[in-house]
């Protein structure tokens, strides 16, 4: 009854306010990873599946992100920054957050141990993500993520926004390590 008494004093008020979405890391995760296994410019191997390590990529507070290797377009606002910095403080686990698909899956320990090369008929690269950031009004979203392109390594970096119930990307920066 207390819930109803609020609704009813808040429609009475005539201050209805529209709920905040819920947001799960996988619909982020999955536009993210869906739109690096079809960009031509990711410099994958050509075979196999993306291999999600299981773990989060952790980001120490001190050093921050690596803004020199984002483009102006794609540096996100101070409070998702600060959001990323604090939702990747330790290392988690991401493997709930990674849905099923046939383009990538969680990679085994032995696989994220063996080199890349090693692999190149059954994994396209191996990826270690950072838990999404999501701003306060759940409508902008900002993951980075690292992943391997020979034994080279490279960075990701997104921003998403909102539209109704999906995600769309509104800005992405690749870095190629040589």
């Amino acid at each position: 009854l207390p819930i109803i008494a609020g609704v009813l004093s808040t429609l009475q008020a005539g201050c209805v306010e529209a709920p905040v979405p819920v947001v799960d890391d996988a619909d982020i995760i999955s536009v993210v990873l869906d739109d690096l296994a079809s960009r031509e410019d990711n410099m994958l191997l050509d075979e196999g599946m993306l291999l999600i390590a299981p773990e989060s990529s952790a980001i120490d507070a001190d050093v921050g992100l690596p803004y020199e290797r984002v483009s102006a377009q794609c540096r996100p606002a101070t409070s998702l920054h600060a959001e990323l910095i604090a939702r990747n403080a330790v290392v988690a686990n991401i493997a709930p957050s990674i849905a099923a698909s046939s383009k990538w899956r969680i990679a085994t320990d032995r696989e994220l141990d063996t080199p890349l090369y090693m692999q190149h008929e059954t994994a396209r690269s191996i990826i270690r993500l950072k838990l999404p950031a999501v701003s306060a009004d759940r409508l902008d979203a900002l993951i980075m993520l690292s992943f391997l392109w020979s034994q080279h390594g490279a960075e990701a970096t997104y921003l998403l926004r909102r539209e109704h119930v999906a995600w769309r990307i509104i800005c992405s920066d690749l870095f190629f390590y040589p």
